[in-house]
C-alpha cells in the first residue's frame, strides 16, 4: 500500500470591500493497493500559504515569489498580531 500527497486546490479570498482576505492550499491524498489500484483518497485540511508551500505546494506555478512571499508575511503577521491581542486581553483582564 502507497499513500501520495497531491496539490489539490489553491484557495483565495476577498473581503466584502474587495481586499484580500486570505490564502490557503489544500492536498489530496490518495492510497494506491499493491497493485496500483485506488483504495481510497481524502482531502487534507485548508493550511496558510506558507505552511503550504513549505510542504510541497506548487504555488510557482500560479504566483510570483514575490506575491507568495506577501501572502506568507500577512499570514505571519495575522497570526502574531492575533497572539499579542490574545496575551493583551489575558494582562488587562480584571481576573488578572
Amino acid at each position: 500500500m502507497q499513500t501520495t500527497k497531491q496539490p489539490y486546490e489553491f484557495l483565495v479570498r476577498w473581503n466584502a470591500t474587495g481586499g484580500l482576505s486570505g490564502a490557503h492550499a489544500q492536498f489530496r491524498y490518495v492510497t494506491l493497493g499493491e497493485d496500483g489500484t485506488p483504495i481510497g483518497e481524502f482531502i487534507g485540511a485548508a493550511e496558510p500559504v506558507a505552511v503550504a508551500e513549505a510542504a510541497g505546494f506548487p504555488l510557482a506555478d500560479i504566483l510570483s515569489s514575490l506575491q507568495i512571499t506577501a501572502l506568507a508575511e500577512r499570514d505571519t503577521a495575522r497570526s502574531e498580531r492575533d497572539a499579542l491581542a490574545k496575551r493583551l486581553a489575558e494582562l488587562t483582564s480584571p481576573e488578572a
